[in-house]
């Protein structure tokens, strides 16, 4: 359960920046 735990958080990060450009560029979004 932990190894879980952890990867979710490594996820996080990643997902973080990909939201972010999106905001910022909504037309690459597409």
């Amino acid at each position: 359960r932990d190894h879980q735990k952890d990867n979710q958080k490594d996820n996080a990060p990643q997902l973080l920046p990909l939201t972010r450009i999106a905001e910022d560029r909504p037309l690459e979004r597409v």
